[in-house]
């Protein structure tokens, strides 16, 4: 349930990455026909857009640090028991 969920959240990140992207290229296209005055609005369309790309990979890094906290915590325990030794890198 938690590895869904996980995923959803990476997937609407990316979705997010991806829109930032096309806007970005819309604009850098009515900069390069218009004169001047779009040179501010790109400014301000850019500061948008860096905002919600750090917060879309601010949620991917979240996610693979609990996954990694998940792993280390549970997973690695039961293969360093399987294979009969306690000696953990982290």
């Amino acid at each position: 349930m938690e590895i869904t969920k996980n995923l959803q959240t990476i997937e609407r990140s990316l979705k997010q990455i991806k829109k930032v992207e096309f806007r970005i290229n819309k604009l850098w296209q009515e900069i390069s026909s218009s004169k001047n005055t779009a040179n501010a609005a790109y400014a301000i369309e850019s500061m948008e857009m860096q905002g919600a790309i750090k917060k879309a990979l601010a949620a991917v890094d979240a996610i693979k640090a609990e996954e990694f906290k998940f792993l280390n915590g549970n997973i690695l325990p039961l293969i360093c028991e399987q294979i009969g030794t306690d000696d953990r890198q982290k």
